[in-house]
């Protein structure tokens, strides 16, 4: 059975940069920056006689944007969308059921896919990976980044700028990061290694924390779990203040250190004090140590404070297409609801499981912020919950 292609190299105008919108409901698309003053495009599609009977494929330029389009019924099609471009051209990637695979690109770039993976490699400027049901691996990324992922992990290597990194239902895997990093799992543990961040947001509402970075004078660190541990490793010689507000965790240090302040709200002055930090957990213990290894030194000009992160819309947007609806998530609801008549729930447990376990659930579904989590967990613990 033959393979139908088609394909197209548009010619662009000195100085020109250009902005791709690639779309395909399934498959795999590349997209490749490369030294070149074109846009080449390639589609397959299998077999050769999905085109034109199941599968539109468009193919066109208006004004500076060249569309790359894969319309239609893609059921039992493979189709693959191969595209090389200008190093700073402006990329608009979307599929349903569609690997995306994004390499040397310093545009504007956006990449989302409602059932699929995410690689990337060597992209900066400005960065939006996005996937609903799927992983998002990326190396060496840089400029204002976002990446998002309802129900998948995320694997960063080499991530240097304004990095903010969510996903409900998965792990978050970092490695030598340098700026400031804004990262919130609802369901995952979050291991950040290796890295020089200037300022740092770190949340979990079911898993671990562990991070391992020197602190910034100045910079913002501010680290969140609701039912998890957090192991803060600095250099030895580091001076924090670490405060920690907590329901039933425990603070230690193997550092050098004074404590004070009462079960739920303490106060660790390490190396005499200095870099705040904040530390809230419900059911998680909190520790710190001295890094081992070696830690890459912080920028010669860091940022410590946090500004908004969305990065901007590339020039000439196409409109986006019907939103895809995220996945269930992975445990089904408890019959129980917060804020309810806890006599009309005669099934809970009377350890409150089920009511903690609700509220768990509702920050995977993002109905609840990790903040809101912690104060209704908070009350639970100490029987506060009408």
């Amino acid at each position: 059975m033959e393979s139908g292609r088609i394909e197209r190299t548009f010619t662009l105008a000195s100085g020109a940069v250009p902005t791709i919108v690639a779309r395909t409901p399934s498959g795999i698309m590349r997209i490749h920056g490369e030294e070149r003053a074109d846009v080449a495009v390639m589609i397959t599609c299998d077999p050769a006689g999905a085109i034109g009977r199941d599968l539109e494929i468009i193919l066109e330029e208006r004004s500076e944007t060249i569309h790359a389009e894969v319309r239609g019924n893609s059921h039992s099609v493979r189709i693959t969308m191969e595209i090389h471009v200008p190093i700073h051209s402006n990329i608009e990637a979307e599929g349903a059921s569609t690997d995306i695979q994004l390499e040397q690109l310093e545009g504007a770039i956006r990449a989302r896919t409602a059932s699929g993976d995410i690689r990337a490699h060597r992209l900066a400027n400005t960065v939006t990976l996005q996937t609903a049901s799927g992983d998002v691996r990326a190396h060496v990324l840089s400029g204002m980044v976002r990446i998002q992922s309802a129900s998948g992990d995320v694997a960063l290597e080499r991530g240097d700028g304004a990095l903010t990194i969510q996903t409900a239902s998965g792990d978050v895997e970092l490695d030598h990061l340098t700026g400031m990093l804004d990262v919130t799992t609802a369901s995952g543990d979050c291991l950040v290694r290796a890295s020089a961040l200037t300022a740092c947001r770190a949340k979990t509402a079911n898993g671990d924390l562990s991070i391992a970075t020197p602190l910034a004078p100045g910079g913002e660190y501010d680290f969140g779990t609701v039912s998890g541990d957090l192991l803060l490793q600095v250099p030895e010689a580091t001076r924090m203040t670490v405060a920690m507000q907590t329901v039933s965790g425990d603070l230690s240090c193997a550092l050098p250190a004074t404590s004070e302040g009462g079960k739920r709200s303490r106060t660790l002055t390490v190396n005499g004090g200095g870099i705040p930090v904040r530390v809230k957990s419900v059911s998680g213990d909190c520790t710190v140590r001295a890094a081992t290894g070696g830690l890459p030194p912080l920028p010669a000009t860091p940022q410590g404070a946090f500004t908004p992160l969305a990065p901007p819309a590339p020039p000439s947007p196409p409109a986006p297409p019907a939103p895809f609806a995220p996945p269930a998530p992975l445990v089904a609801p408890v019959p129980t609801t917060y804020g309810g008549d806890r006599a009309a729930q005669p099934d809970a447990p009377e350890d409150g499981f089920s009511e903690t376990l609700a509220v768990l659930q509702a920050v995977e579904r993002g109905e609840l912020s990790i903040d809101e989590a912690m104060e209704k967990l908070a009350r639970l613990e100490e029987g506060a919950l009408p």
